[in-house]
């Protein structure tokens, strides 16, 4: 891909010119203290890269692109996941974050996925039947592994301090506004500027907003709840997923001997689980999960947040890009998330590499858009289906469902051939 050809990016109809963009929350990086009245102390700083986002896409951004030798600087504020709140990494995930440096710092405290089982929980007249997948039947050892969201964060944060071309900010970026060669961002202490902006701050990114993205957006009748169960029974690194008629119940081997459940229904039976207390909804969610796993126990505190998509038609604009939740948002189904935005980072990381004199340049703006839209919008797409698959009453559909999981119980190359879709084999760049 030759560093210089011309970059395609697909705006709003009416021309948006990039200006100043500020952002209209309050927050402050609280470590710093705040700042004296009348002395004022601006700092002014010029990197290659600017990082926008403190998730795990923001992090992995800023090493993969600091470790191929760029300037970069990372706005990172302080934030903290909640406790119940997972990451699956799958296998292809694994190999990037392996090559940054990251997972030797968690693969300890990771669990293996090494089954994933499908179980029809619904009580209709056409109903699939039970499909195992194992990983060794494409040559894995495991198709992913489980982690904590904060321990995936604390790991790059700590990976990231020891990187010395990596400046890490523990503030929120105030302002991003065009200027000469790129962009200037503010934040309440000083000013950076830099040749190449990349937007992970989620979904209400202010580099989306900065460049003017236009963004589909949908939303779903549903909402998730999410909490840590310890088990009475071994889970054998199997993740069980419930097909239930408002949603997948689905849960998650942590170490342990823990789970991860994420279970996504009407937002009014959502409320009333998170009103029982923690014995009975134990026994609730028991029932719910035929005692596979036998007795539960909550461990911890029991959060819910309602489920949307979102997909950035365009995830460039000049001398900017999008990755991760800033780019796309997709339900807590299949795992497809965060490892799709961690697929974000892996193809800027590659396309700066091959351009390392300008990597803000056309040639790897338009490379980005080009190469990382498929798969945005295949992955986008099925987990759309899936999830719409399981709320409808259309009979036809749910006849087509139940036919598709009963050749993937039959047929191992069909099985196969979803297990390699499904982890996005050949998708990395």
């Amino acid at each position: 891909m030759p560093c210089g050809v011309r970059a395609f990016a697909v705006f709003p109809t009416k021309r948006h010119t990039p200006t100043m963009t500020k952002r209209t929350n309050n927050r402050r990086n609280t470590s710093s203290g705040p700042a004296k009245a009348n002395t004022p102390s601006i700092v002014r700083q010029t990197s290659t890269i600017v990082v926008i986002g403190g998730g795990a896409t923001g992090y992995a951004a800023a090493i993969g692109l600091a470790a191929s030798g760029q300037d970069v600087t990372l706005f990172a504020p302080p934030t903290r996941d909640h406790p119940a709140r997972t990451a699956a990494l799958l296998q292809s995930s694994v190999d990037i974050l392996t090559d940054i440096g990251v997972w030797p710092q968690i693969r300890d405290i990771a669990e293996p996925l090494v089954r994933m089982r499908l179980i029809d929980g619904t009580r209709r007249l056409i109903r699939a039947p039970e499909v195992t997948f194992d990983a060794a039947e494409v040559d894995l050892p495991a198709f992913g592994y489980n982690i904590a969201n904060s321990a995936l964060v604390d790991a790059m944060a700590n990976q990231a301090r020891t990187i010395a071309n990596l400046r890490v900010i523990e503030a929120s970026a105030e302002t991003v506004e065009r200027s000469e060669n790129g962009w200037r961002i503010t934040w309440p202490q000083g000013e950076t500027e830099a040749s190449l902006l990349i937007g992970a701050d989620g979904r209400k990114s202010l580099v989306g907003e900065a460049i003017g993205v236009t963004r589909k957006a949908w939303s779903y009748p549903q909402q998730a709840l999410v909490a840590i169960i310890q088990c009475g029974e071994l889970h054998q690194s199997t993740s069980s997923e419930f097909h239930c008629s408002h949603g997948p119940v689905t849960l998650v081997p942590l170490a342990g001997n823990q789970v991860s459940l994420v279970w996504v229904d009407q937002p009014a039976r959502i409320a009333e689980l998170l009103d029982q207390p923690d014995e009975k909804f134990a026994e609730i969610l028991e029932e719910r999960t035929a005692s596979i796993l036998g007795a539960m126990t909550v461990v911890g505190p029991r959060a819910s947040f309602p489920l949307s998509g979102m997909r950035a038609l365009s995830l460039t604009g000049p001398r900017a890009v999008l990755v991760g939740e800033a780019a796309h948002v997709l339900p807590p189904i299949g795992a497809q998330g965060l490892n799709l935005g961690i697929r974000d980072v892996a193809q800027i990381c590659a396309l700066v590499s091959a351009c390392p004199d300008d990597p803000g340049g056309d040639g790897v703006l338009s490379a980005y858009q080009r190469q990382r839209q498929p798969d945005i919008l295949s992955r986008s797409t099925a987990v759309d289906m899936l999830n719409r698959s399981l709320l409808t009453d259309f009979l036809p559909v749910q006849a087509a469902r139940s036919l598709g999981l009963g050749l993937a119980g039959a047929l191992q190359p069909f099985r196969k051939l979803l297990m390699k879709q499904g982890l996005a084999s050949g998708s990395r760049p």
